[in-house]
């Protein structure tokens, strides 16, 4: 397992399946991990699970929405200098037309 430690992960659907996945094997790795979903309970649900030396935190983002993946990167900056890992994980069904 490569170390991750002192690294910052933020994983768009992390709530579940794959992501909730994804989140678990950088946390094991020593990364500080942000999960974020639509689904709140979900991510925060991820968030309490996780296991590794890093710190892990919960947002509720909707990743088809400017405003809300705007706003998430200024609260993210606030507890984190920058996001070294980024995995753009989040389904999204149909469009908004």
């Amino acid at each position: 397992m490569i170390d991750l430690s002192s690294r910052h992960a933020l994983v768009t659907g992390g709530g579940s399946g794959i992501g909730r996945g994804i989140c678990k094997v950088l946390a094991k790795g020593g990364a500080d991990v942000t999960v974020v979903d639509i689904d709140v309970a979900g991510a925060e649900h991820t968030a309490g699970m996780l296991a590794g030396r890093g710190q892990f935190r919960y947002e509720q983002v909707d990743v088809t929405s400017i405003e809300s993946v705007t706003s998430l990167l200024q609260r993210v900056l606030e507890y984190s200098v920058k996001v070294d890992i980024l995995v753009n994980n989040a389904g999204i069904i149909g469009s908004k037309d």
